[in-house]
């Protein structure tokens, strides 16, 4: 199943940058951006992971679907492929994928039951860049950006032995 042109955040779509989780596994992962419409069907068809509405003043929607790949088979703890990342021609896609980017989410669907429940659940399959927002990083990076006083500069050659005190 594809979604065609959707808005997205939170692309954590490699294996140097994934959702990690001691509790529950690492995923690769992408927040997609959906309206209310959708999101209630969604939610109507019992789909999981379901549609959650965004934090009010969100600047790119007001609903949203996380979906998800496992990094590991949860039966066997064998490693997964990561999600396919490609651009608009069908290469390989390696950079970070900011925030309000428009992409193609292609992810499948099955049903299961389960102790007498049922449902529907998603796996993130690939990821097709279309409009590309570069990251920007959120300001909360670890860059040190104290203020320094400048540094004399000594050239060592003009030092002798009779400069050096012990």
């Amino acid at each position: 199943m594809i979604l065609d042109n959707m808005k997205v955040a939170w692309a954590k779509l490699r294996e140097d940058n994934k959702d990690e989780s001691i509790d529950f596994g690492d995923t690769w992962s992408i927040q997609v951006y959906v309206d209310k419409d959708f999101a209630t069907k969604w939610n109507k068809a019992d789909m999981s992971p379901k549609a959650k509405q965004a934090k009010d003043g969100d600047p790119l929607g007001d609903w949203h679907v996380q979906f998800k790949r496992d990094c590991v088979w949860k039966k066997s703890g064998d490693a997964k492929t990561p999600p396919v990342v490609v651009d608009n021609f069908g290469n390989e896609f390696s950079a970070n994928i900011g925030n309000g980017s428009i992409c193609n989410i292609q992810y499948k669907k099955w049903t299961w039951e389960y102790m007498g429940k049922t449902g529907t659940s998603t796996e993130l399959q690939g990821v097709q860049v279309v409009e590309l927002v570069e990251y920007a990083g959120d300001g909360n990076d670890d860059t040190v950006a104290f203020s320094f006083d400048k540094q004399e500069v000594v050239s060592l050659e003009d030092v002798t032995s009779e400069d050096i005190p012990f």
